[in-house]
């Protein structure tokens, strides 16, 4: 079985329990993860440097965002799954244009809610805060993040954009 449709399988699955039930299981990031890493290592494959420097790349792209608590324990854990899927450079294509389309979902979603100046308050009060940090010598915090009951579902922005990162990778799309 190749790469591309474990991964389909897992995102779609991703999807699906995370639309119906807000949570992505861990036996199936789990599952995910061994099965990049088993295919890594299997004839043809990506290798194992790869595959796990493309799990421990999704994990390390994503921990700080979970850290501020700007996306949940199960995307970083999703992300890391498709990492050992996808291998280094496919892991941080993918993981930026996730984050090129999270933000495009939570500006929607804010739209829809009536509170966009709310986000970009938030957004601006958190920048502010970091920055105040950083400049001191200290790390952002996770009490400089202002949480809101807005909750968009990362796993359609981490399925867009592991997607995006296949049609360029295979297809050449977007100039790439």
């Amino acid at each position: 079985m190749s790469n591309v449709a474990v991964l389909g399988g897992l995102l779609l699955a991703a999807v699906v329990f995370d639309l119906l039930s807000r949570r992505i299981p861990n036996w199936l990031t789990l599952s995910g993860a061994v099965a990049g890493v088993a295919l890594g290592v299997s004839p043809g494959g990506i290798g194992i440097v790869q595959s796990v420097g493309g799990l421990a790349l999704g994990l390390a792209l994503f921990l700080p965002l979970y850290a501020l608590r700007a996306m949940g324990a199960a995307d970083v854990k999703l992300m890391a799954a498709v990492g050992s899927l996808l291998g280094l450079s496919g892991t941080f294509a993918a993981a930026a244009y996730a984050l090129a389309i999270g933000g495009l979902i939570a500006f929607l979603y804010a739209l829809k809610a009536g509170v966009v100046r709310q986000l970009f308050a938030n957004l601006r009060s958190f920048a502010y805060a970091s920055v105040t940090r950083v400049a001191s010598g200290a790390v952002p915090s996770p009490s400089d993040m202002p949480l809101t009951a807005l909750r968009a579902p990362f796993v359609l922005a981490i399925a867009g954009g592991t997607s995006l990162q296949l049609l360029v990778r295979y297809l050449g799309v977007a100039g790439a």
